[in-house]
């Protein structure tokens, strides 16, 4: 093969086309102590610190490396052998990776000439050295030892095939052969102790695990519990073995460095135990729980027991305070035995207990004694499956060995416990088996192993031309409104089958036909499945926007609506001169209205001449009772048939759809013909005053309540008004009468504040006496806001039809008839198999000076790199003999890439934007077409794959559908796909990208079909995160940018803080000017000094005390804190200069304590010094940044403390279905969600990632895992976290503050009641709940303090207000007996039920859950101070008691015994630490974990993983 240079020259050394530095690298216990620590770590002048790090760390071979002296001589120790020790320079380790590669390659004819192996060697040694590429771990750890070093081992169980005899043998030493592979497809049989069995495969984990290496297994082959067993009894079914299996990975540390296992464990939809596998992880979370609590609740109470049995003896008939202490403890389930068991200990004399309190760190005791937590769960589920979901059918279940149903259960039911047990613990993540199996290249050779809501087509949507059919819009474009109002774009709409629908009705009569699975919006409970709403539900109704369309003129448009209401086309005896039958179109009114018919007479005779008829006038012919006007003109009847049926009777007279698509105007013209022809002005009487509208069309009535929706009046249709038969006593002709046949009528009528919108924007012709009766009822009636919302009133079902659905990405929501609505793991491939990756750093291949890709560059390195694969699977070997036949027959590759959102970033381009989902597409197809080009060569020179032939056809096919994804053909053009891809859309990905990308697909499919390929597989996504600290990424994979302010890593410790680099590039490329962008990054990251700050300032901090020494002294430390605060301690001004300033010791060791407010400052002056020293953190608000620029500096979480923008979770689906089309392999990605997310929320994504295409996805919902902090964004938010109770006495020493910490119980005792004084002040509030009156009163002690409560409501009923009463007593008791104040706040805040809502009424509670919510925010903000509730918090966030108060709203007079008391204190220094340590951590937008390594918080989630900035470690496979 022909190897190109590129970025290097021939004769040159590589090695020396860098600049090197010498850096040290230390690695510490949260202690302090020294973990590791290397000096002289030979870099690259450009590598960052981190980058040393993780080279050093990690990457360096430790021992067996033959030692050098400076002139690069061997050396000789004593014994006269050579010296031997560790690595030290990235020039070693990229020689050993890319030499062992060469000699590889030269020694099996890869290399045409020695010069292209020399080619070879430089440009990908260049590439490592430049971070432009890096392979997968197990290379760093493995590869070249032998090669270079001559180290070696005894051998660990490997296989290869000999590529010369195409046999399988076994490795006869450890290294001779590396493990390269980083992914493995293992399968297992139902067997518990053979090759292939249940064991063997815990073997072939391990051997994987030790080398670095991830195993992904498709565990659905092992029976369910109870299924028969050959030699009789039942299986003790599948649960029972994945917990053996995760405890084995869970004691691996991979490659025997900081990583730890990567294990996947997936399991078929259909098997039996599928219910238990979904939840098994929530499960083990909730028994974690349970023990922490538990050893909690019982240390607490034991420990006080065994005091108190020390005080006051261990007699509980004498010692009345233990007797309560035993009652209480008893009743919070401490059981009875060891209670008995501790006062037994104490009459043996001890006198001190031993009980451990776990918390919920992921590697505690707690979690140590649970199942799950060392694996990734995923369930395998079908296209069947999800329409079985949508259509609530019935799902079954399939025993393992025999094939038959083991029994069915309801899909729905499925669902439900998935997206519970995601929202809980953020598994399971879904795997799309018929999608993986539509790609899949060789399914001749096996299959790979490891439900959209919709409409019915004639359902009207409200798009940005009118009202138009959602059939018809199938894949258009379109502006779609949402019920925001407002306009969205629209690029996605389609067909998604023949299901079951039902009519949904309202209580006006609006209706619309959809699947029962659809979600409604409602004003109440948000989105709800059609099949789940009830009659207390109410829907949102959203007004179309008008069109542009005419029907000539807004007379021809009345006219049309004259005729709809009054008229007809009827077919004469006379015919034309052309021989067929005249038709002519007769207006009838009533004599009285002679006006109406002179009017639509006149404007006919207009027309005739206008449209080229004859200029004979016509003239209104009268009979005893009626006018008429008729007119025959053929012109002009085509022009009334363009928008309404007028021949088919008057049950079927309707509007065209063209009505829909007019103009305001014409519209509102159209209403007026209709209303005045067959409308009507009702006034009588009280409460019945309205306009209605009466006709037999129901059709018809429904069109224009449509169109009245459009000017915001509301209409109500009342269907069949005719009582009794259908027959009428008419006329006969003859001057006597008869039964006549009629039609039933129907009626739409306008009221309340409607009919006075309906005069305004509509009314009725002024020649119609109608129109003054209007004027005369609105001037004299009164009328009430009548809203746009309505009742649900049935759902009926209609049978099967076909359906539709669109993706509008804003809202996710659209309007359908007037309603609104919603709309609705890496390495894949066979088992036994396995994959070796590699990526490519982005970043390098951009032109940041044009904002162009450099698309040869990047054809070049994915070339090379392909090589380098495919090399590699030559070369390695693999953990068992089947393993390494397959990924002999079939080398699948796994090139990818990082940095995309930094390519984006700097380009200015929104993450989510169209612009940005193109050019995401456009580099993936580029980099995955020019791989398989490089596929097609090697196989042109080495032969295809062995596998190939009998898979020519389904390789090519899809080939053929990437390639038509690459220049975005038509859906049509797909071939065997159900559900379409993303294309790259050629209107928003640049030109010269998007051509590149054609013409490299349209390059591999003429040589794939001409030299067949040499790997099954090119592609995947994986999550990069040590290969990515490693090239200095800042992004991995396609993940956005996580922060916009960063601490840059020191090489003598410590963090230097910057403002995101791409901010600045892309600021420039968006065209703000230097001095711009500097106000701007100031204002992300601050001045870094106080002076010229507005607020807190050295003259301030002078006239408080303080000496120009230790201003200096805290001056230094502005640059690096976040928090101001932090830079006024002890520890930075001293002790002594500190009691200088008045402070005590307890003072000083408060980790509560804040020396800024004790010296006078304000919050206020605190915030607006922090905003100026520290920085906001975010760009939000940043003086002259333009709003429609925000978007694009927009982060996967929020920014600093204030921050409110985050990329959206539904942006990283869409990301995903952008690039996945392009990829062999599937997406190593978690989509992030905010902890308010929601079930319904993340069933939305997973359905969305199914009908996007996706292979796979995994959500993570913060705050899921116990072991997780919660978010932090303010000092005040430190402590506000979920409890029981409240804790002053926190145990920081086993890593970060958890939630653990604060699942703490208080004992409160009984004491004296309180008596209010007879005459005692308080006040009464009154205020509106979602639009409930409600009326709070307070009594008041003498002090001010709370002591009673009132609650009283109107239009409730006797029993919601007796219960209120009732608790209004129950809580002013409790005040009165002592409970705290702060504690019922805590309690009963944020609890949720209805009513709910808007507040009106209070002038800082805007918003509550409920009304018990309302009560005790205004409570404690009356009382408390507590100023928090301004803005709604979350449901986990209470916050903390006051330090110096009893929560009563007054000073503590006297504590209350309690439990806490029994407890040790902690020191101060530590927690005060803590806090700044974790706050830190979330505001730069990191988890805010604690690294288990080495103790850093710098952790951030890495696609499924973590990974730690500073040491690499990781919890999975990144």
């Amino acid at each position: 093969m022909k190897i190109a240079r590129l970025f290097t020259s021939p004769g040159e050394n590589v090695y020396d086309r860098f600049d090197y530095t010498l850096r040290t690298s230390v690695l510490r216990n949260p202690d302090g102590s020294k973990v590791f620590e290397m000096n002289d770590v030979e870099v690259p002048v450009s590598w960052s610190q981190v980058a040393s790090d993780i080279l050093a760390q990690k990457y360096f071979r430790k021992t067996g490396v033959p030692q050098r002296d400076a002139e690069g001589n061997l050396i000789i120790g004593a014994d006269g052998q050579p010296v031997t020790g560790s690595e030290n320079s990235i020039r070693q380790v990229a020689h050993r990776m890319v030499g062992c590669w060469q000699d590889w390659g030269r020694k099996h004819n890869y290399f045409d000439t020695e010069e292209d192996a020399q080619a070879f060697y430089d440009e990908v040694a260049y590439m490592l050295l430049a971070q432009m590429a890096a392979p997968n771990s197990p290379q760093w750890f493995n590869t070249g030892l032998q090669f270079a070093y001559d180290i070696n081992g005894p051998a660990q169980g490997h296989y290869y095939v000999d590529p010369v005899t195409g046999e399988t043998r076994e490795s006869e030493d450890a290294y001779s052969r590396p493990q390269a592979h980083a992914c493995f497809i293992q399968s297992i049989q139902d067997d518990l102790v053979n090759e292939g069995g249940i064991f063997d495969l815990a073997i072939r984990e391990a051997r994987v695990f030790k080398f670095g290496s991830g195993s992904g297994t498709n565990y659905s082959n092992l029976r369910g519990s109870g299924e028969k067993l050959s030699g009789g009894g039942s299986s003790s079914g599948l649960m029972s073995f994945l917990k053996i299996f995760d405890s084995a990975a869970g004691a691996i540390k991979s490659g025997g460095t900081t990583r730890r296992a990567a294990k996947m464990v997936i399991i078929d939809i259909d098997h039996p135990d599928i219910e238990k596998f979904i939840e098994w992880k929530a499960k083990e979370e909730d028994k974690v729980a349970a023990m922490v609590a538990g050893s909690k609740i019982c240390s607490r109470f034991l420990k006080a027991i065994v005091d108190e049995a020390l005080r006051g003896g261990a007699d509980r008939q004498e010692n009345e305070m233990l007797d309560r202490l035993i009652r209480n403890a008893l009743q919070r389930a401490v059981p009875l035995s060891y209670i008995l068991r501790v006062l037994a200990l104490v009459e043996q004399g001890y006198t001190t207990l031993d009980f451990d309190e776990y918390d919920t760190h992921y590697e505690s005791e707690a979690y140590a004694t649970v199942g799950g937590q060392n694996s990734n769960n995923s369930v395998r589920v079908t296209n069947e499956f999800m329409k079985a979901v949508q259509n609530d059918e019935m799902w079954v279940l399939r025993e393992r060995t025999t094939g038959k149903d083991a029994r069915a259960v309801r899909a729905k039911d499925l669902w439900e416990k998935i997206v519970m047990s995601a929202w809980k613990c953020a598994d399971p993540g879904l795997q799309f088996d018929s999608t993986i199996n539509e790609w899949h290249t060789c399914p001749a050779s096996g299959r790979i192993n490891a439900s959209n809501p919709c409409v019915t087509a004639d359902t009207l949507v409200a798009t940005d031309r009118g009202l138009e059919r959602i059939g018809g819009l199938v894949g258009q474009s379109r502006g779609i409104k949402s019920i925001d109002g407002q306009m969205h774009w629209v690029e996605k709409i389609f067909p998604t089958g023949t299901k079951p629908v039902y009519e949904l009705k309202t209580k006006s009569g609006y209706s619309l036909k959809l699947t029962g699975d659809h979600p409604v919006f409602t004003e109440n409970r948000g989105d709800v499945k059609a099949c789940e709403l009830s009659k207390d539900d109410v829907v949102r109704l959203v007004g179309a926007e008008f069109g542009k369309e005419s029907t000539g003129s807004a007379e021809t448009a009345q006219l049309i609506g004259l005729l709809a209401g009054d008229g007809c086309i009827t077919t004469t005896s006379n015919r034309t001169a052309a021989g067929e039958q005249r038709r002519v179109a007769f207006l009838t009114v009533d004599k009285a209205e002679r006006e109406i018919a002179e009017w639509a007479n006149a404007f006919i005779n207009e027309l005739r001449p206008d449209l080229g008829e004859h200029n004979k006038p016509g003239s209104v012919t009268e009979t005893v009772t009626t006018a008429r006007v008729a007119v025959g003109s053929p012109r002009i009847l085509q022009q009334l048939e363009a928008f309404a049926v007028l021949d088919e009777g008057s049950e079927k007279k309707a509007f065209t759809d063209a009505v829909f698509r007019l103009a305001r105007a014409e519209q509102a013209a159209l209403l007026r013909g209709l209303f005045t022809a067959d409308g009507t002005v009702a006034n009588y009487g009280d409460k019945s005053q309205y306009v209605a509208l009466d006709s037999t069309s129901l059709e018809l009535l429904r069109q224009a309540q449509l169109l009245l929706l459009n000017f915001g009046i509301k209409a109500k249709l009342y269907e069949n008004r005719r009582a009794g038969e259908l027959v009428a006593l008419l006329p006969d002709g003859n001057g006597g009468s008869k039964e006549y046949p009629v039609q039933q009528v129907h009626s739409l009528r306008i009221s309340r504040s409607s009919r006075l919108f309906f005069e305004e924007a509509i009314g009725f012709m002024p020649e119609s006496r109608k129109s003054d009766e209007l004027r005369r009822m609105n001037e004299s009636v009164s009328a009430y806001r009548d809203s746009l919302t309505d009742a649900v009133a049935s759902l009926t079902s209609l049978g099967e039809e076909p359906v539709f659905d669109l993706t509008e990405p804003e809202t996710s929501h659209f309007v359908a008839n007037g309603i609104g609505i919603h709309n609705c793991s890496e390495y894949m491939f066979l088992d036994d198999t396995a994959c070796n990756l590699a990526s490519l750093n982005l970043a390098h291949f951009l032109d940041e000076q044009t904002g162009k890709i450099k698309i040869t560059e990047l054809q070049h390195a994915s070339s090379l790199w392909t090589v380098v694969l495919e090399i590699s699977v030559l070369m390695a070997h693999f953990p068992s003999a089947e393993i390494a036949r397959l990924s002999y027959e079939f080398r699948t590759l796994g090139l990818g890439f990082a940095n995309m959102g930094r390519v984006l970033m700097v380009l200015g381009i929104p993450y989510d934007s169209p612009r940005g989902l193109a050019i995401a597409g456009g580099i993936a197809a580029l980099m995955t077409g020019q791989a398989y080009v490089t596929s097609a060569d090697l196989a042109k020179d080495h032969g295809a794959f062995a596998r190939y032939r009998e898979n020519s056809d389904d390789m090519l096919r899809v080939i053929r559908n990437h390639r038509r994804a690459a220049i975005n053909s038509s859906e049509d053009d797909y071939e065997g796909l159900v559900v379409k891809p993303r294309g790259i859309d050629s209107e928003y990905c640049p030109k010269e990208l998007f051509e590149a990308a054609g013409k490299v697909w349209d390059e591999a499919l003429k040589r794939g079909k001409k030299h067949g390929f040499r790997n099954a597989q090119v592609s995947v996504i994986a999550p990069t995160g040590t290969i990515g600290l490693v090239m200095d990424c800042d992004t991995t994979g396609i993940e956005p940018e996580f922060a916009i302010v960063k601490f840059k890593k020191l090489a003598g410790g410590g963090y230097f803080k910057i403002v995101n680099q791409s901010v600045h590039k892309a600021l420039t490329r968006l065209g703000y000017s230097d001095k711009q962008i500097d106000k701007i990054e100031k204002y992300c990251k601050g001045h870094g000094t106080l002076r010229g700050c507005p607020g807190i300032n050295q003259q301030w901090l002078k006239s408080r005390g303080f000496t120009d020494e230790k201003i200096e002294a805290v001056e230094k430390q502005l640059e690096s804190v976040f928090d101001i605060r932090f830079a006024f301690n002890k520890w930075i001004i001293g002790e002594e200069f500190c009691r200088s300033l008045g402070f005590s010791d307890d003072d000083l060791n408060d980790g509560g304590f804040d020396m800024l407010l004790a010296l006078g400052a304000t919050d206020a002056d605190i915030e607006a010094t922090n905003d100026y020293v520290c920085g906001t953190m975010m760009i939000e608000g940043a003086p002259q940044l333009k709003a429609e620029h925000l978007p694009v500096f927009d982060c996967a979480s929020t920014c600093g403390r204030k921050g409110e923008r985050y990329i959206t979770h539904m942006a990283h689906v869409h990301m995903m279905s952008a690039v996945q089309p392009f990829i062999s392999g599937a997406i190593s990605k978690t989509v992030n969600m905010p902890a308010t997310a929601t079930t319904v929320e993340i069933g939305e994504v997973y359905k969305a990632a199914w009908q996007s295409m996706v292979k796979a996805i995994t959500i993570y919902r913060d705050g899921s895992k116990l072991s997780q902090p919660l978010n932090i964004s303010s000092i005040a938010d430190l402590d506000e976290v979920v409890m029981l109770g409240t804790e002053e006495d926190l145990d920081e020493t086993k890593g970060p503050k958890e939630v653990q910490e604060r699942i703490v119980e208080r004992v409160y005792h009984r004491s004296e009641r309180r008596m209010l004084p007879k005459r005692r002040k308080g006040y009464i509030r009154e205020a509106y709940v979602g639009g409930h009156k409600v009326f709070l009163r307070t009594g008041e002690y003498e002090d001010g303090s709370l002591g009673e409560v009132f609650i009283d409501m109107y239009k409730e009923g006797a029993s919601f207000k007796g219960l209120l009463n009732c608790f209004a007593v129950l809580a002013s008791k409790a005040l009165q007996y002592g409970m705290p104040l702060e504690e019922l706040v805590d309690s009963f805040t944020f609890t949720r039920f209805e009513p709910a809502g808007a507040v009106q009424g209070h002038n800082a509670i805007k918003n509550s859950t409920s009304i018990l919510d309302y009560v005790f925010r205004s409570i404690g903000y009356d009382y408390l101070g507590r100023k928090d509730f301004v803005h709604v918090k979350a449901v986990d966030e209470v916050p903390e008691v006051p330090a110096n108060g009893n929560g009563n709203g007054h000073a503590a007079k006297a504590s209350e015994p309690e439990l806490a008391m029994h407890a040790p204190k902690h020191h101060a220094d530590d927690h005060g630490i803590l806090k700044s340590q974790a706050a830190q951590a979330r505001v730069q937008g990191y988890t805010g974990e604690q690294c288990e390594n080495c103790g850093s918080v710098r952790v951030k989630q890495n696609g499924t993983c973590k990974v730690c900035e500073d040491c690499g470690m990781t919890t999975g496979c990144s």
